[in-house]
């Protein structure tokens, strides 16, 4: 973390250094990461049926969450995301979906290459965003209270002539900030 000091005492540095300190020695940051090797779904709208308003991915956000259940169980004590039900930040989220190449690149060897090389990019809808929107959805709950607790995020679509996936990263702390160290 970089921190700009300019204008501020000697006093105030030093203090506010401490402050950094105990923090990261309180409330260290964890790090979980996972890749699900399905085909990337986008979020859809709502959808108007004879019976009301229904999700059309529903069976898909219920199958990743699942998953995504079964992954936290299997893990290490210390991998256990306490995240579910307390309003920690999620202080990174990298995910990147890996997609099919359409025909007129994988029949081509060379595109084929460039593809996998990440010099080709999907530029197709659906949009980042609409995957990213059923990530943070799923997520609700499980990996997080809710998606509003994401604030740097970073999103990418590539192709993969291998597994269509999604890999995601994160960076999380356990609890909230303890502002009354402030006063110690």
């Amino acid at each position: 973390m970089i921190i700009d000091y300019s204008g501020l005492s000697q006093k105030f540095m030093d203090k506010m250094m401490r402050l950094v300190k105990q923090i990261d020695t309180r409330n260290p940051i964890k790090k979980f990461e996972f890749t699900y090797n399905e085909e990337p779904v986008s979020d859809v709208r709502p959808r108007k049926g004879r019976h009301g308003f229904y999700d059309p991915r529903s069976k898909e956000k219920k199958k990743m969450e699942k998953f995504l259940k079964k992954l936290i169980e299997e893990r290490d004590t210390e991998y256990i995301l306490p995240l579910a039900g307390k309003k920690a930040p999620i202080e990174d989220l990298h995910v990147i979906f890996y997609l099919k190449p359409p025909k007129s690149i994988s029949n081509s060897k060379t595109k084929n290459f460039l593809a996998e090389q990440g010099f080709i990019k999907p530029v197709t809808r659906p949009d980042s965003d609409n995957y990213l929107k059923f990530l943070m959805d799923v997520g609700n709950d499980v990996l997080w209270y809710d998606d509003s607790q994401c604030f740097n995020i970073k999103v990418e679509k590539r192709y993969s002539d291998k597994q269509p996936r999604t890999e995601c990263y994160m960076a999380y702390r356990e609890d909230k900030i303890d502002f009354r160290i402030l006063n110690s």
